[in-house]
């Protein structure tokens, strides 16, 4: 009771208005320059409300420092208006528990012209529940030699040092400011308040706690007046990590693209206004481009393409210098910002990172592409925003050659990659390949569209590339959720080679050669002659090759069971012309076929 008797005449001691209110706005507790400045004659200040007492109205203030602390738990502060045109600072600080829970706010204003009369109404639940006693709001007071004579709850809680660790001496503050600049901050703090005429001051500091961990503080310096003069310092303090760290987030919002790290668009803008004048010319600007990601997401999914774009951005920035400006353009384009950069070191920049992205490989064996354009201003009386569009347009020239090549290099790495995580073996995919053909020169089909049933007996699963390892090699009945993905991946596939001009010719019957011919197929229930024609021949080689393939969840059929379940199945399933010309091409000897491992068996086609 006897430190908390001191701690309440030092907050008597200073000039400031402190305070305490609940969370809805009793005041509870204030100490006397408060007391004496706002209390009306002859009338109580503990037990009014905060908005009677600040504002002399009977509701909320507009702009409420108190209503923003409620609502965030931050410290706030306003310009308050009082009755009689008097204006004071006020700040509010957030009082919590021990559990962190919010219980109480303190109010801290300037001073004013303070009476001579002490406040009688000092509550004492108040004063318990007040800044002396609180575990968030550091109070610390130091004698003239800078030496610690009182240290309260909230020093003790924030710093980790207790109270008889630190009293009477002044070594605490070298343990908590570790960096001389911060220290030597502080110290001039309370140096400067002792000194005549200097009434308050304020700053921020970095302080190391007993435990390590590194806080920023904000600290509010008052003098303590005795008899003859300054006697010493008062110091409040408050933990102002978390909003610090919040400042700094938003602060990187801002100005960066969250998924590459990268500067954003808005902040290259910025930086284009201001780094177009005379004395950084010539100014050269490049623009780049990420071929193929709208593949890698259609396939992959959009994580694995996000993944993409952060490799694409360190690609860039291991290849640029410390004071040229990368950010992300938008979607899959990026922008570099080159002061004082002719176009040949441009151009010379441009075969660098397309160098360096030649020895990047993405998952799966999927290259790195970028397609560069660059474009320079040499003259103040050039557009700058012209010399970007340059450079777009010299991007997407470069673009319309490369795209094409870099999309056919992903979809047969993609082809590698589905053999390796399923049955899509190379061995597999040869077999339809030969026996596809053979029924095709059978029916006397162009040399033009054997070429596509080449092509999509190579390509007709690559959907299945999305799909999950696990449930391409599960042994057993498919669930029906598993079911649904499974049947997915003729779209997905579609999307995939309709994205690349080598493809696109077979995207429709990639997205049909699982319908069937009774029209219970997926997924647009096709029927009949309806199914396009290559569709139908891979239906069925893609079936007796699975049927004589030996695979965890089936056993390989002989070619006659296999070419008899064909039959069984043929103007249900398949086409049944196609089936019979498939059999007499197999029953004659004109097909051989041989190997253990093939594709899906009936079920999973």
């Amino acid at each position: 009771m006897e430190k908390r008797a001191a701690a309440y005449d030092v907050l008597d001691a200073v000039s400031e208005l402190i305070v305490y209110q609940t969370l809805d706005g009793e005041i509870v507790w204030a100490n006397r320059a408060a007391s004496q400045s706002l209390s009306r004659p002859g009338g109580r200040l503990v037990g009014r409300r905060c908005h009677q007492v600040w504002g002399g109205r009977e509701e909320r203030c507009p702009g409420c420092p108190a209503h923003r602390t409620l609502r965030t738990h931050e410290s706030a502060r306003a310009l308050v208006s009082l009755p009689g045109n008097v204006h004071r600072d006020v700040q509010i600080i957030p009082d919590h528990d021990r559990d962190g829970d919010l219980v109480g706010l303190l109010a801290i204003a300037d001073e004013g012209d303070v009476g001579r009369h002490r406040c009688r109404d000092i509550d004492a639940v108040g004063l318990q529940r007040s800044i002396v006693q609180s575990g968030r709001i550091w109070l610390s007071v130091l004698d003239a030699d800078g030496n610690v004579v009182l240290w309260n709850r909230g020093a003790a809680d924030i710093s980790g040092y207790d109270e008889e660790e630190v009293l009477g001496h002044a070594r605490v503050w070298n343990w908590l400011c570790t960096d001389p600049g911060d220290r030597e901050r502080l110290q001039r703090l309370t140096a400067r308040i002792l000194h005549p005429g200097q009434d308050s001051g304020e700053c921020e500091t970095f302080i190391c706690t007993a435990n390590g961990e590194e806080r920023v503080m904000a600290w509010h310096a008052r003098p303590l007046t005795g008899r003859t003069g300054p006697s010493g310092s008062v110091i409040l303090g408050w933990d102002i990590t978390r909003q610090k760290e919040q400042e700094n987030r938003l602060r990187f919002l801002r100005f960066h693209d969250v998924l590459t790290g990268l500067y954003n668009r808005m902040f290259f803008e910025e930086e284009l206004d201001r780094l177009d004048v005379g004395r950084q010319l010539p100014i050269s600007i490049i623009m780049a481009d990420v071929n193929g990601l709208k593949l890698v997401n259609d396939s992959l999914g959009y994580r694995r393409g996000d993944e993409l774009l952060r490799q694409t951005a360190d690609l860039l920035r291991e290849n640029l210098r410390a004071e040229d400006i990368v950010a992300r353009w938008g979607g899959d384009e990026f922008a570099i910002l080159l002061p004082k950069t002719s176009r040949e070191q441009a151009e010379r920049i441009c075969r660098r990172i397309r160098r360096e992205s030649a020895q990047y490989v993405y998952e799966d064996g999927i290259p790195v592409s970028l397609s560069l354009g660059a474009a320079k201003k040499s003259r103040p009386d050039q557009s700058i925003l012209r010399v970007v569009r340059e450079a777009e347009e010299r991007m997407y020239m470069y673009k319309l050659t490369e795209d094409s090549s870099v999309r056919s290099a992903i979809l047969r790495a993609l082809v590698r990659s589905l053999g390796a995580k399923s049955h899509e073996t190379e061995e597999h995919l040869r077999r339809l390949k030969d026996m596809a053909l053979a029924v095709g020169r059978q029916i006397d089909l162009p040399s033009m569209q054997l070429h596509r049933l080449a092509l999509l007996a190579s390509l007709h699963d690559i959907g299945k590339i999305s799909l999950p390892e696990q449930l391409l090699v599960k042994e057993g009945e498919l669930t029906g959720q598993e079911w649904q993905l499974i049947k997915e991946h003729a779209e997905i596939g579609y999307r995939m080679a309709s994205s690349t001009e080598e493809f696109a010719d077979v995207a429709e019957e990639i997205l049909h050669h699982h319908e069937r011919w009774d029209g219970r197929g997926y997924p647009g229930g096709l029927a009949g002659e309806e199914i396009p024609l290559l569709s139908r021949i891979i239906a069925v080689v893609d079936a007796y090759d699975a049927m004589r393939s030996c695979r965890p969840y089936s056993i390989s059929r002989s070619s006659a069971e296999a070419l008899a379940e064909l039959r069984r199945c043929a103007g249900s399933q398949f086409d049944p012309e196609i089936v019979e010309v498939f059999a007499a091409l197999i029953e004659g000897g004109e097909i051989s076929w041989g190997g253990a491992e093939g594709a899906e068996d009936v079920a999973h086609s």
